[in-house]
């Protein structure tokens, strides 16, 4: 039986909300126990360039709709992460969410076209 962490209804509706949406995206890193839990470790997420501004607007709304909190934002030319706490089965949660658009060493030039990463991804599709 799998077990549920608190923050396991926002990665839910966030999985759900981004496929909704026709968001393209990857799941960086610690993908094994999505969407129950985050295993402690940051959401780390790779979006498609085009695809962006309507992740970060569906992350926002996710968060109201679960009635969590953002409560830090920092955002660059690559990427947009967001630190957000919630209260769920009695439990207080947080998670940090980070939305990249290139794979990139220290602000640099990406590392990887994304079309050739995107060519060689399988993408995970949450229930």
């Amino acid at each position: 039986m799998r077990e549920y962490a608190p923050e396991s209804e926002f990665l839910h509706q966030l999985f759900e909300s981004l496929n909704m949406a026709g968001i393209h995206y990857a799941v960086m890193r610690n993908y094994e126990p999505l969407p129950y839990s985050a295993g402690g470790s940051d959401l780390d997420v790779l979006v498609a360039t085009a695809d962006h501004r309507i992740a970060k607007e569906t992350l926002i709304a996710v968060v109201d709709s679960i009635h969590g909190k953002i409560v830090g934002i920092v955002a660059t030319w690559n990427f947009f992460e967001a630190s957000v706490i919630g209260f769920s089965r009695g439990q207080w949660w947080g998670i940090c969410v980070e939305f990249y658009r290139e794979i990139a060493f220290k602000s640099a030039a990406p590392l990887v076209n994304y079309s050739a990463l995107v060519s060689r991804l399988e993408y995970c599709r949450y229930p």
